[in-house]
């Protein structure tokens, strides 16, 4: 039997609870759990990795209200677009790495149909 440690019941509350956030956002259509959580090979420094469904651009500003309202950031890179849309922080209560990723829905659903 698997048992999470502090630092994993931590990491869960606050993908639970950033996923929570972005799905109250009318533009979400779904947010996903992505990277080592959701294989289940985290370990205690592992990241957050979150790819967020949406029909339309959420806004920065949104992005960012939605940060500070998880308990803020000791470093936040948002509006990053290098790979698409996509933000990057240290939430500052526990230290924890959040990457997030923004799909829009009719793109995913293209690249699903052509392959």
């Amino acid at each position: 039997m698997l048992q999470l440690s502090v630092m994993d019941n931590r990491h869960d509350a606050l993908a639970r609870a950033l996923a929570d956030g972005f799905a109250g956002l009318d533009q979400v259509t779904a947010v996903a759990l992505g990277g080592s959580r959701q294989t289940g090979l985290a370990d205690s420094v592992s990241d957050i990795d979150l790819y967020v469904y949406t029909q339309g651009p959420v806004a920065v500003e949104t992005r960012a209200n939605l940060v500070a309202a998880a308990g803020g950031a000791d470093r936040a890179d948002l509006g990053l677009s290098y790979w698409g849309p996509s933000d990057a922080w240290i939430h500052a209560p526990t230290g924890i790495e959040v990457d997030v990723v923004y799909f829009d829905t009719t793109w995913m659903e293209d690249q699903i149909a052509r392959v």
